[in-house]
């Protein structure tokens, strides 16, 4: 089995010149705005935020992705792999 693993920034927001680049920032932006709290709810939690603080910290997160001010990124990594060729 061919198993390949990538880590890469993936950009947040508007802000890329790349064609390609810019398509993949409009994906990571949707996700990203979707399902903010299923990605931060249970990191805050174990570090003692409330429900309360969570929900008004997306609130802030979304108004600034979306100002398109700011360049963000954030790390990803990608894995895949491939069968071998059945004889």
């Amino acid at each position: 089995m061919l198993l390949l693993t990538m880590f890469r920034k993936t950009l947040v927001g508007s802000w890329p010149k790349d064609e390609k680049q810019k398509e993949i920032v409009t994906w990571a932006k949707l996700v990203i705005e979707h399902d903010t709290e299923g990605y931060i709810l249970f990191i805050a939690t174990t570090l003692g935020w409330t429900r309360e603080d969570v929900v008004a910290y997306i609130k802030h997160l979304h108004r600034e992705i979306r100002s398109g001010r700011k360049q963000g990124y954030y790390r990803q990594k990608v894995v895949w792999g491939r069968k071998p060729e059945s004889r």
